[in-house]
């Protein structure tokens, strides 16, 4: 990848220029990713949506700077994902909560600021206030002094939106986070995490199976193709915010609903 200090981004928080990744087995190459170029400005919430093993996690892992891509360039904010990953800007809520059993909702909300390199004052200072407001924002704070195996899988996916959140970070990635719950409380974590992003303003990343968990959130959906991922189409959800959840049920997000399967049926065909 070619590494510079710094691009101006013009309100752009992640730029994916040209990405194309590979990984090499027994001496076969095998693309995952093939040119994609992936634009989304500042406190947006993207969606993208694509068939399973398209490589959604691993464009999610480019824009984390978990993953090196084969070619092209990630920025953040104009800098490389390692800047703001050394910041503690950057959190990533994985597919499953992944709570450390022997730690209370409390201290699993705290581990980003003992993981992450130590600050003088300033934030570290207000690490137990922060952790505070997040546990009560997504309703834990009766318990907060529970270990993960006496919650529910909803009240697990809050302690680690909640986790997520702590540190302010300025780009939220997501990966199917939600993915393992029923419909009912899949539904109401998205109308908190909409509601979160209103009071906090991140940029968010979604991956997502889910085209109406897509079409809820986002303002912008990036469809893409079957393996190797290309980015085939870009769909716009202009409904307006906040969004109750009897939205669902409007003739304009079914519209934006069939539009976004559409979309993913042609591009599993190409």
């Amino acid at each position: 990848m070619n590494v510079l200090a710094s691009k101006s981004h013009d309100g752009v928080a992640v730029d994916l220029r040209d990405i194309t990744h590979f990984y090499v087995n027994r001496g076969r190459c095998l693309p995952v990713v093939d040119r994609v170029g992936i634009q989304i400005h500042e406190n947006q919430v993207a969606a993208i949506v694509g068939p399973s093993g398209c490589g959604k996690t691993t464009i999610l892992r480019m824009i984390a700077g978990l993953l090196t891509p084969s070619c092209g360039n990630v920025w953040i904010h104009g800098q490389s994902p390692a800047v703001y990953l050394d910041l503690r800007k950057v959190s990533f809520m994985f597919q499953k909560p992944v709570l450390l059993p022997w730690r209370t909702v409390r201290e699993n909300v705290l581990l980003p600021f003992e993981l992450g390199p130590k600050r003088r004052g300033g934030a570290d200072a207000c690490r137990p206030a922060a952790a505070d407001h997040w546990i009560n924002v997504v309703g834990l704070d009766d318990f907060q002094d529970y270990y993960p195996h006496r919650l529910s899988g909803g009240m697990q996916s809050r302690a680690a939106l909640a986790r997520a959140l702590a540190t302010a970070p300025s780009l939220l990635l997501m990966d199917e986070p939600f993915g393992h719950l029923d419909e009912l409380s899949r539904l109401r974590l998205n109308q908190e995490l909409a509601a979160m992003h209103i009071e906090s303003l991140p940029t968010i990343v979604l991956v997502t199976h889910s085209i109406e968990e897509a079409v809820l959130l986002a303002d912008r959906v990036f469809v893409l193709s079957s393996c190797p991922a290309r980015v085939s189409d870009v769909i716009d959800i202009n409904i307006a915010r906040p969004r109750p959840r009897h939205i669902v049920d409007s003739p304009a997000f079914q519209q934006y609903v069939k539009q976004t399967r559409s979309s993913l049926n042609e591009g599993c065909a190409s």
